[in-house]
């Protein structure tokens, strides 16, 4: 059974990926939703200061048997595993629509209610189809969409649990929310400053902040008791943004898809990029590059890939991976 948790920014949140901040030059749009490394790492600093415990007891250490909680100091892996970034909105809960899918249709669509008894296509693989006319493809399997009308990508749409593991594909109402539903995006300007933490004369950095909605709030889901209390406060991704989080009852249950030999997975967040996860992948937005700060050595992380949430997978690649409904 997942342990559930609500976080509510107080503030903007800053995610963002290893593109080089430059001096007067406008950044891109932030990441979102962040990968897992993000939300470990501050629920592993939360909780080492909701038991008042020194970084520096925890570095030498000195922290008793927390590391049976959070994880060893200098090391990525915790004992605790994330399953999920999702958004809610009322009772309803949102992941990124997968990237198999396709609305068929020919109208623009613009508001949330223009979605409203659209039809959902998925691409599906026609090896069959292309074998008698001897075309192959360097990445072996390809899936095609065949669409009545038109087949307009679901890129920038967030979809309800309840659709995603469901047989239906017909669009009803709250089945889905927009980004533009979810938050809206700031820019901030900031000094840059020398190793000695004074002004560098004419350096200003832009950057974009993320502001959810007042309705919405990040929801993660952990495999399992992560140590943090039922409600608090942490600091979370870049700038170290003021979050307060609270412990929920998860309101769906996602084994009620049930997979089988011909199921399809989909990511409920960013997943490392390896030679095994893509290798799997069937359909993905564009991959994205994080390093961040190692705080055990004083340096740059080594940067690392990530396929996006919402990537749809021919096997079960990890545990934030769910079985999609047969549309």
């Amino acid at each position: 059974m997942d342990v559930c948790y609500t976080f509510k920014p107080l503030d903007t949140l800053f995610f963002r990926g290893n593109t080089p901040m430059e001096a007067g030059q406008i950044q891109s749009l932030p990441l979102f939703p962040p990968p897992v490394s993000v939300i470990s790492g501050a629920v592993r600093t939360a909780i080492l200061n909701e038991r008042h415990i020194s970084f520096e007891d925890y570095k030498n250490g000195k922290a008793g048997e927390i590391e049976a909680t959070i994880g060893k100091y200098g090391s990525d892996s915790t004992p605790f595993t994330i399953d999920g970034i999702l958004v809610k909105k009322g009772d309803a809960i949102y992941a990124p629509a997968p990237a198999l899918w396709y609305i068929d249709t020919k109208e623009k669509l613009i508001r949330p209610s223009d979605y409203i008894g659209k039809k959902v296509v998925p691409a599906k693989l026609l090896q069959e189809d292309f074998s008698s006319l001897d075309i192959e493809s360097s990445e072996g399997e390809l899936y095609f969409v065949v669409p009545k009308e038109d087949a307009q990508p679901m890129k920038d749409l967030w979809v309800s649990l309840d659709f995603i593991v469901s047989d239906n594909n017909i669009i009803g109402k709250d089945d889905i929310i927009l980004r533009s539903d979810i938050f809206s995006t700031e820019m901030r300007i900031g000094i840059g400053i020398d190793e000695k933490r004074s002004v560098i004369q004419g350096a200003l950095y832009s950057a974009q902040h993320i502001r959810l909605k007042d309705d919405i709030e990040l929801l993660v889901l952990f495999d399992r008791d992560c140590g943090l209390k039922d409600k608090g406060a942490l600091t979370l991704g870049g700038e170290r943004r003021i979050c307060s989080y609270k412990k929920i009852d998860f309101p769906l249950e996602l084994g009620k898809a049930q997979a089988n030999s011909s199921s399809l997975y989909v990511s409920l967040a960013p997943i490392e990029a390896t030679q095994e996860t893509v290798g799997k992948i069937a359909a993905s937005q564009k991959l994205f590059s994080i390093a961040g700060w190692d705080l055990a050595k004083g340096f740059h992380k080594s940067t690392k890939n990530w396929i996006p949430a919402g990537a749809v997978f021919q096997k079960k690649v990890n545990s934030v991976c769910i079985p999609l409904g047969n549309k």
